[in-house]
């Protein structure tokens, strides 16, 4: 009997201890150390309790609560740069797209975002990814603007900004003209949103024409789309995204077609990337 005694009040002594116990260290004496602060919080310090330690933790998960603590992986996932993009069950090959933020676009997966570390593509939770911004133009059956900012709601993504610059070139153009390039060359991924071409004085040739092309290549306004007959501002919206091969001077090319005057002004508004 007097055996149970002493082993209850070993046990009281144990647990009085404990309780006030501040510090636990686990893996020997060089170990970092757990550390009650307060009685309110736990600190994760280093062995002789001089400054705090890493700690590391599980990302979130499809299982997560709203107390689950993020990692730093969370934290640089939270507004993803999305460099790739691929529809369900067609995902590129790991390592293909190392160590950049990718978002699936169709299939039962669509409105994902995933990253590949080299090794693995790994599936950020939506909640992690409330907000995403395109460095490419994202087709599917969910289409993102390149450059773009968006916010996640439901299923669906709505776009709040865009990392590009609003800018203008303008062309002045006479009857006595023929080609002209402009002094501004558009770049890759540059977006042309709009054409204006403003007449100013009439031409009083047969038939005169004018059209615009990106580098020689692609015609973006084409002789039917103004009459340089008469004195009027025709505006043409476009939102035409520029591959390579359009980068490089507007070529403007008149047909004054035997006019003896006429005179006025292409102003091309476009949308380039913010470097």
């Amino acid at each position: 009997m007097y055996g149970v005694f002493l082993m209850i009040n070993l046990f009281a002594n144990i647990l009085g201890t404990l309780k006030s116990i501040k510090t636990f260290q686990i893996g020997g004496r060089l170990a970092p150390i757990i550390k009650s602060f307060n009685n309110a919080k736990f600190q994760f310090r280093n062995s002789e309790d001089t400054t705090f330690v890493e700690v590391e933790a599980k990302g979130i998960t499809n299982n997560y609560t709203l107390d689950q603590v993020p990692n730093l992986f969370d934290l640089s996932a939270r507004i993803p740069f999305i460099e790739f993009s691929y529809a369900t069950g067609s995902a590129p090959t790991a390592g293909t797209n190392s160590n950049k933020f990718g978002f699936i676009h169709s299939g039962t997966d669509k409105g994902k975002v995933v990253y590949d570390n080299g090794t693995s593509l790994i599936e950020i939770e939506d909640i992690v990814s409330s907000t995403i911004s395109t460095k490419v133009i994202i087709t599917g059956e969910v289409n993102l603007d390149i450059f773009s900012l968006y916010i996640r709601s439901g299923s669906n993504f709505i776009k709040i900004s865009e990392y590009r610059a609003n800018k203008s070139i303008i062309i002045p153009y006479t009857f006595t003209d023929t080609i002209i390039y402009s002094d501004i060359s558009l770049s890759e991924l540059s977006r042309v949103n709009q054409i204006s071409n403003i007449i100013y004085t009439a031409f009083d040739g047969a038939l005169p024409t004018i059209k615009i092309e990106l580098n020689g290549n692609t015609e973006i306004l084409s002789t039917n789309e103004s009459n340089l007959l008469i004195n009027e501002e025709f505006i043409l919206l476009k939102n035409y995204n520029l591959s390579l091969a359009d980068s490089g001077q507007i070529k403007l090319t008149l047909n004054p077609d035997s006019s003896s005057v006429g005179n006025g002004v292409i102003i091309i508004n476009y949308i380039e990337p913010i470097n």
